[in-house]
């Protein structure tokens, strides 16, 4: 088949986002150090490097990434990163008039696309994540281990190595992680036998309870105070709420409900 009449990876309203994360960690509440993406159809990209909340990042994560707490120490806080990370994705779906978004990378099911929601919640208020048609994921990681079940490791890095023969550069490294899994995608596009929608998945149901937790908080900072009282009524916003509003508006809030929660009964 020609380069030409190639039939795209993805259907035409799908804008597709290859990306991955570095972060302080493994735990549950390691916090991302840079972020890269690619898109699939323009090619555009997007990196940057984040100064965590909590500084200094471990000797491990120093040596795997190449990354330092003195350069971090000059990079910006994530509020800044990811909403201009966000931005870009909004001028993408503008750009190219996409109706649907798909988030694509190696053990995002599990491991990024849950971190990048948490960090992301008091950033995608108005954003297009919530106004697209579809959100999806695809993992390769799900890709590997169904059509190359006969390798030892699923590593991002093991794939390449088995569909190149060689080593991928930079690994452990987000922008580098990028590139290569940008050319495995384009790899696999042409690997007939090999149809990538089969392991598409639908984000926003994965991953509800996460999205429903954002509409929750960005909703709450807009309620008059009838509302209030009776979203604070239920102990699970009651729970979110108090872990996650950090805002001024939300801070005010915050203060005022929970003044009304903990009065006496009959003042």
């Amino acid at each position: 088949m020609s380069k030409s009449s190639k039939k795209p990876m993805f259907s035409d309203t799908k804008c597709c986002i290859v990306f991955d994360l570095e972060t302080t960690g493994l735990h549950y509440d390691a916090e991302i150090i840079s972020i890269a993406a690619c898109d699939l159809q323009t090619r555009s990209k997007f990196y940057n490097e984040i100064r965590p909340r909590n500084l200094p990042i471990s000797k491990i994560v120093s040596e795997l990434t190449g990354l330092t707490s003195q350069q971090l120490y000059r990079k910006p806080f994530w509020t800044t990163v990811g909403h201009a990370f966000w931005q870009w994705i909004e001028k993408l779906l503008k750009d190219t008039q996409k109706k649907e978004l798909i988030f694509i990378g190696h053990n995002v099911r599990s491991f990024d696309i849950p971190r990048l929601l948490r960090e992301s919640k008091r950033l995608l208020r108005d954003r297009p994540f919530f106004e697209c048609e579809a959100v999806w994921g695809l993992d390769t990681l799900d890709v590997s281990r169904k059509k190359f079940s006969h390798l030892k490791s699923h590593r991002q890095a093991s794939l390449f190595t088995h569909l190149f023969q060689k080593p991928p550069d930079m690994q452990h490294n987000a922008m580098g992680d990028v590139n290569a899994l940008v050319t495995i995608l384009d790899h696999l596009h042409n690997e007939r036998d090999i149809d990538l929608k089969d392991v598409v998945y639908d984000l926003r149901s994965k991953h509800a309870k996460d999205l429903k937790q954002c509409a929750h908080l960005f909703k709450l900072s807009n309620m008059n105070s009838r509302d209030i009282r009776h979203f604070w009524k239920n102990t699970r916003n009651r729970d979110f709420a108090i872990q996650n509003l950090h805002c001024s508006r939300c801070d005010a809030i915050y203060s005022s409900i929970f003044q009304h929660s903990c009065a006496p009964s009959g003042t």
